[in-house]
C-alpha cells in the first residue's frame, strides 16, 4: 500500500529537486512487478500532511497508463482505478490480467489524478512483467 501526503498532492515545498529548485509535485516512485497473466493490485491512500487526516477524492477523475516509453505517446496498457469500498480517500488500481498476458520486460507507468481542476501524479515508476512458467 502506498500513502501520500499532502506536499505528494502538488503542494510546492522546498527540496532538492536536482538543481535546489522548488518542486511543484513530487510523485511516491515505486517499481511495480506481476507475472505476465497475473492480477496487478496496489492501493493509494490520499491523506494530509499529518498521515491521518484523510483527503476526500470521490470526485477525482483518475488516468494510470503504462507505457514503454515515458515520452511514447500510445499506451500499450492500463490500471483500472476504482474507489475503494466504504472510504472516501482510497483507491485501488488493478492491472487486469488481459492487460498483463500482453506484456512482457520493462515499462514506465503513473498514476495521475485530476481533483477540482489540479491535474497531480501521485506515484510513478517501472512496471517489470516476467514471463509465466503456466502461461499458454
Amino acid at each position: 500500500m502506498t500513502t501520500l501526503s499532502r506536499s505528494a498532492l502538488g503542494l510546492a515545498r522546498i527540496n532538492d529537486c536536482g538543481g535546489g529548485e522548488i518542486c511543484l509535485t513530487d510523485p511516491v516512485d515505486q517499481d511495480l512487478c506481476v507475472y505476465r497473466g497475473d492480477t496487478g493490485y496496489f492501493m493509494i491512500v490520499v491523506t494530509e500532511a499529518d498521515m491521518t487526516t484523510p483527503i476526500d477524492v470521490t470526485t477525482a477523475t483518475w488516468q494510470a497508463l503504462i507505457k514503454v516509453s515515458a515520452d511514447d505517446k500510445d499506451p500499450v496498457g492500463a490500471f483500472v482505478v476504482t474507489m475503494h469500498p466504504g472510504e472516501v480517500n482510497v483507491v485501488d488500481c488493478t492491472l487486469l490480467p488481459a492487460i498483463s498476458a500482453q506484456l512482457a520486460g520493462t515499462y514506465f507507468y503513473d498514476v495521475e489524478m485530476t481533483l477540482d481542476g489540479k491535474v497531480t501524479t501521485l506515484v510513478a515508476g517501472e512496471l517489470t512483467v516476467d514471463k509465466d512458467v503456466s502461461w499458454p
